[in-house]
């Protein structure tokens, strides 16, 4: 699943959020916010997935978070990266 290719601009479809490669139904459509939650940020700039820049106390803000919508939200799929097999 490529969350770019899931994400549309329509009142009737569903939207999702990936954190940790879980992805939730979110307000985050078509974003890995994975950065900008370890920052508690929502610039869209650090809306990315690529979080080895954060301190380990904003690594474990992105944890906290993780936690807070995998108690909540469904995962209704995981991401894979660019390249990886389906299957």
């Amino acid at each position: 699943m490529h969350l770019a290719k899931v994400t549309t601009v329509c009142q009737h479809c569903w939207y999702f959020v990936s954190l940790h490669t879980d992805d939730f139904d979110s307000v985050f459509a078509g974003k890995e916010p994975n950065k900008a939650l370890g920052l508690s940020s929502l610039k869209p700039e650090d809306c990315i997935s690529d979080f080895s820049t954060l301190s380990d106390k904003e690594k474990q803000t992105l944890n906290d978070w993780h936690t807070f919508f995998r108690k909540r939200y469904n995962i209704v799929g995981r991401l894979q990266s660019e390249g990886a097999a389906n299957l």
